[in-house]
């Protein structure tokens, strides 16, 4: 897997990115968890940034799993943190009105967040990506 052309498209090893953007992610959690309270226009950068990660970890997970046709553990782990972190900074950015939404949307938003739809929405989808794999590779993985 480390040889296909997926495992470098920027003309590096992807871990490289975790490297320079997992450190990022953290001290912006911890600075959170200690009462810091970010500006809008970075919250919402950070939202904009992390989707485009979110988008290239599937994009990952999909070339390993469709294309490659082999999963490794450390590709899972990156699909599923960073889930759990997209849907979590979401939670975030809705929850204090970072997010440009229209107000109507804003609501709804706000009202799915509060009866944790979201977070029941997030384990649904990992639970899917979970079947997908078994679906798969199960045998394999059991073998």
């Amino acid at each position: 897997m480390a040889e296909a052309w997926q495992a470098h498209p920027f003309g590096f090893p992807n871990a490289f990115l975790g490297l320079i953007a997992e450190p990022v992610v953290i001290a912006i959690a911890v600075a959170s968890l200690g009462g810091v309270r970010f500006p809008r226009w970075f919250m919402l950068s950070a939202q904009v940034v992390y989707t485009l990660g979110l988008v290239f970890a599937y994009w990952l997970f999909t070339q390993s799993m469709f294309v490659i046709g082999a999963l490794c553990p450390w590709c899972l782990l990156v699909t599923v943190s960073t889930t759990l972190v997209f849907a979590s900074l979401t939670h975030v950015n809705i929850r204090d009105g970072n997010l440009p939404l229209p107000p109507r949307l804003q609501r709804w938003a706000r009202d799915t967040i509060a009866a944790d739809i979201d977070a029941i929405g997030t384990v649904a989808w990992l639970v899917l990506l979970a079947a997908a794999i078994l679906a798969k590779y199960g045998t394999a993985l059991f073998a």
